[in-house]
């Protein structure tokens, strides 16, 4: 094996001690033992020579002054010296620029490989390719993918023969495979066009035969004691003793009052079953509050006791697909519900009969009753065929259509007492509506804005809340010109994709909301500020309601098929 140290010659081998050599293991040659144990000095150490043509200034001759700008680890080597090979070369001589655009360096290179670089970056702007194999430029990649994908790109049907008359084919020539898939195409056309005319065909044997108004059997079960009492009382009206005198105080004097009448629930007191599905909505008795109403999804709208056993006192069966929306007229004595299978029912909420049906064979998303007493036979109905349809209950007629939107209407709220309509919509829209008068007032639009399917109106009737589908509650002005109040947002609940109906307290002071997790949301109105958050429901809390006498208290709905009583 040939080492460094074979230049030794015999003369130095034969001063080696003669009592040394033979304890010398036989695989270990006499040179390599006096490599290995004489050692041996360098005197000729590897010393940087770079940029000796370039005099560094001493620092300590200047007064502390550089005309350079080099790294602080740079200025504690040595100016000039041998080399440490652990650092590799780092004087201070490295950091020196020779040109003022950096640092040149002499390469070796072969004269064909440079002339092809500096044409082809002359012509065609590219430069080598440094990760690709040497001498490969990146027009030579370009070329080798355009060559790639050019195989996998269509080719026409050629045939450049001029004599066969028949099936020569030009630039005009179709793509090869254009004919397979035309014919796919026009299967899938052909499909769709005879299950359209099917559906077609059926409607109109529906229409021939005088069902355009589908009405279900309807039927209702009461559940209570007796209807009437000894002294003739019907059984939804409010007992006496059940109402003190706080009670009696109305919701004008309620807001008038400096000190505050509602006060956030803290746990559930009762629990509402018997709906076998969600539910949609929930809604108080007008004033007292006395009894509350349910829309499921399970066809059926139920009528609770909120007091004594608060147990269902009658259920009203008319719809065949999952209840949507109900309100109840003014004094209570009637209401309306709206469902999925597109009819529109006016009830005698006593009696549980269908005093009429209606339907213009769209679906109803939400209702909207006039809020004029002597106008409660008047209501609109946001339908799916981005309409808002004015109704009257005496007639069962349709009286105007508000017709500007670009979607689904989703809410319709009355504001201005009656005097004008707001109305969302899936097209991320707010339209404001002269009622009566199907022109738009007022669009409000931005980029920004997301669809509202819920809106919410303060008690003092100057503000109106809307769910926001980017998880917001937004406010607006609900009078004069319907400003947005920038300021005014409430965050913190997950209610995208699901249409949560937000609530007011009485007094005006809170702002209630539940969400697509089933949590149940409570912020103050003056600051925004979010106070308390908790879970309601295991499926989405779809809505909430304060109720109008006991302040303290609140109802929500879910699609867990529950009604909650918080207190």
């Amino acid at each position: 094996m040939a080492t460094d140290f074979d230049d030794y010659s015999d003369e130095d081998v034969a001063e080696i001690p003669k009592d040394i050599v033979p304890a010398l293991s036989k695989a270990t040659s006499v040179k390599s033992f006096i490599a290995r144990d004489l050692p041996r000095v360098n005197p000729n150490p590897d010393v940087s020579t770079f940029g000796l043509e370039h005099r560094v200034v001493d620092v300590s001759k200047t007064g502390g002054k550089l005309i350079t700008n080099p790294k602080f680890s740079a200025l504690e080597n040595p100016l000039q010296g041998p080399l440490d090979p652990a650092k590799g070369a780092v004087s201070l001589e490295s950091k020196i620029k020779n040109h003022h655009l950096g640092l040149l360096e002499k390469q070796e290179m072969a004269e064909f490989a440079f002339q092809d670089a500096m044409l082809s970056h002359d012509k065609f702007g590219a430069k080598a390719s440094t990760g690709s194999v040497w001498g490969e430029s990146a027009l030579g990649l370009r070329k080798r993918k355009k060559d790639l994908n050019a195989e996998g790109a269509r080719k026409r049907i050629r045939n450049d023969d001029p004599a066969d008359t028949e099936n020569f084919r030009g630039p005009w020539a179709s793509f090869e495979g254009e004919a397979e898939r035309k014919g796919f195409w026009k299967g899938q056309m052909e499909e769709m066009k005879s299950d359209q005319q099917r559906i077609k065909e059926e409607e109109n044997i529906q229409k021939a035969s005088g069902k355009d108004v589908v009405k279900i059997a309807e039927t209702s079960r009461f559940y209570g004691k007796v209807e009437y009492d000894y002294q003739g009382r019907s059984w939804m009206e409010p007992k006496p003793h059940l109402l003190d005198q706080q009670d009696r105080r109305n919701l004008d004097q309620m807001l008038e009052d400096e000190e505050s009448w509602c006060f956030l629930p803290k746990k559930v007191v009762h629990t509402f079953t018997g709906h076998t599905q969600g539910v949609q909505t929930v809604r108080l008795f007008p004033k007292t509050g006395h009894l509350l109403l349910s829309a499921g999804l399970d066809c059926k709208v139920k009528i609770w006791d909120f007091y004594n056993q608060r147990q269902c006192l009658r259920d009203y069966m008319g719809h065949d697909v999952g209840v949507r929306d109900v309100k109840f007229t003014d004094d209570g004595t009637k209401f309306y519900s709206c469902s999925f299978d597109k009819n529109i029912n006016l009830w005698d909420t006593e009696t549980g009969k269908i005093i009429v049906t209606m339907t213009n064979n769209k679906t109803p998303y939400c209702l909207a009753v006039h809020p004029n007493p002597a106008k409660q036979n008047t209501f609109i109905a946001g339908c799916s065929n981005k309409k808002a349809v004015e109704w009257d209950a005496n007639s069962g007629k349709i009286v105007q259509e508000y017709d500007e939107h670009l979607g689904s209407v989703n809410s319709v709220t009355f504001c201005e007492e009656g005097k004008k309509i707001v109305t969302t919509s899936d097209d991320k829209k707010i339209l404001i509506w002269e009622y009566g008068i199907p022109v738009v007032m007022k669009y409000i639009s931005e980029p920004s804005m997301h669809s509202i399917p819920s809106i919410a109106v303060r008690p003092c009737k100057k503000w109106l809340v809307g769910q926001s589908m980017d998880n917001k509650l937004v406010t607006y002005e609900a009078t004069g010109r319907f400003k947005y109040q920038a300021s005014r947002k409430f965050v913190g609940h997950m209610s995208a994709g699901f249409a949560c109906e937000p609530s007011f307290s009485p007094d005006g002071n809170f702002v209630a909301s539940g969400d697509g997790n089933g949590r149940l949301f409570l912020w103050g109105w003056k600051n925004c500020r979010l106070f308390k958050s908790f879970d309601a429901h295991t499926g989405a809390c779809m809505g909430s309601v304060w109720h109008p006498k006991h302040t303290s208290k609140m109802l929500t709905c879910g699609y867990d098929g529950l009604i909650k009583l918080w207190d």
